[in-house]
């Protein structure tokens, strides 16, 4: 599959979370298929896989050298085929447990996410 397959089977995907009732974002990069998705506190990286044929998700924290940027989602396997809102949700809930292992600090909202370490540049909300 080539990349512009990827970014408009992503963008698909995020598009029928956006009538969920999700914000999302898609990156503007010319190298990955990559967005963002989010309820307003929590915020879920997801990339299609380079190599395979479904979505990876990150839950997002504040970086710190301890415990990096975010974590995996996944309860079992490597990506997922789809995306849904509950699969949002479910990346929710076990990103949460995680970083509450880690002790990482989380965003207070998307709009913080942006302001400390990310440029809103490099997405298009959808």
């Amino acid at each position: 599959m080539t990349l512009t397959e990827k970014k408009e089977k992503l963008r698909n995907e995020l598009n029928k979370l956006k009538l969920d009732g999700l914000r999302v974002f898609i990156s503007k990069s010319d190298y990955y298929a990559y967005g963002l998705m989010t309820d307003g506190k929590n915020i879920i990286y997801v990339q299609y896989s380079t190599y395979g044929e479904g979505f990876k998700t990150i839950f997002e924290y504040i970086p710190s050298r301890k415990n990096g940027s975010g974590c995996a989602t996944l309860k079992e396997g490597y990506e997922y085929k789809e995306l849904s809102i509950e699969i949002f949700y479910e990346s929710v809930q076990c990103g949460k447990i995680l970083a509450d292992n880690y002790k990482a600090e989380r965003y207070k909202d998307i709009e913080q996410f942006f302001r400390t370490n990310h440029n809103i540049d490099m997405y298009v909300e959808l």
